[in-house]
């Protein structure tokens, strides 16, 4: 049997293609140059490696959860959930990332508007980050983790939320949160200076 009422996730756009591909294709084709700051190149490299991951195991976390709800059994539901646990501290990890990069100078630019887009969901996704991080904690203080709480990452009933002691994130805003991220990276690598066609 299925362990949830219901699951309809929104799913991210199979032609959303990776940053990392989206960096390299600009590196060979247009002769994009990556940040000449280092510590600005790899805060950059990075971000863009972990968004993809972010994106990775939203996905990975959908298919598990409607194999779930086909076919029943614990182990895709189990998985399921597990991917949607990397893909929240990995999406914790991306907003700190883009955070450092829009700080520092002469650093790739995204569009301010899209970053505040961003952070509308940041205390919602780094509540649910810590209390995963935090839960053992929470399991052996008293009344720290009440009866009936979830003490791993769950999915509500009605499949419209991800959810760990007291906490909980709706799907939707997860995935505009990953949208929003990758949009930010595209922005990012557009705004990498290429040699004009006097300098080719």
């Amino acid at each position: 049997m299925a362990y949830l009422s219901h699951f309809d996730p929104p799913l991210l756009d199979e032609k959303l293609g990776t940053l990392r591909g989206h960096f390299e294709l600009g590196l060979v084709l247009q002769g994009r140059q990556p940040p000449q700051d280092k510590s600005v190149s790899r805060l950059f490299t990075a971000y863009l490696i972990v968004v993809d991951k972010a994106i990775r195991e939203y996905r990975l976390g959908c298919i598990m959860v409607i194999e779930n709800m086909k076919s029943g059994g614990i182990r895709p539901y189990v998985e399921g959930t597990g991917h949607f646990e990397t893909c929240i501290n990995s999406v914790k990890r991306a907003m700190r990332l883009l955070t450092r990069i829009a700080r520092a100078p002469e650093s790739p630019t995204a569009d301010r508007q899209l970053r505040r887009s961003i952070s509308v969901w940041d205390a919602q996704v780094t509540n649910v980050r810590d209390a995963i991080e935090h839960i053992d904690a929470d399991i052996l203080s008293n009344g720290g983790l009440e009866e009936g709480m979830p003490h791993l990452l769950t999915i509500s009933d009605d499949g419209l939320r991800l959810e760990i002691g007291a906490c909980s994130i709706p799907l939707q805003a997860l995935f505009k949160t990953i949208v929003s991220l990758h949009e930010a990276g595209s922005a990012m690598i557009e705004s990498l200076p290429s040699p004009g066609p006097n300098n080719a």
